[in-house]
């Protein structure tokens, strides 16, 4: 979902950011 060209389907940008391959390396106080 995260290389989706529809923008109705792709992620929003939290979404994207709690997404399991990118969670680890997302950290909300920087």
């Amino acid at each position: 979902h995260l290389l989706v060209f529809n923008p109705n389907q792709r992620y929003t940008a939290t979404e994207a950011l709690n997404h399991r391959y990118v969670k680890d390396f997302h950290d909300e106080a920087e």
